[in-house]
């Protein structure tokens, strides 16, 4: 379901996925052609909130 909700959001364009599953976050980062940033729940507040 991951791969989906991955690829969803590359189709649609998003600059981030945000994930509380932070195993998922580290591999999804890992992957050099994903199109979207894998970020936690926490480093997106930090990033666009803050």
């Amino acid at each position: 379901m991951d791969a989906l909700h991955v690829a969803c959001a590359e189709e649609a364009g998003a600059d981030y996925f945000v994930s509380c599953d932070d195993v998922l976050v580290r591999r999804l980062n890992k992957i050099a052609n994903i199109k979207v940033r894998a970020v936690s729940l926490l480093d997106f507040i930090s990033r666009e909130v803050f």
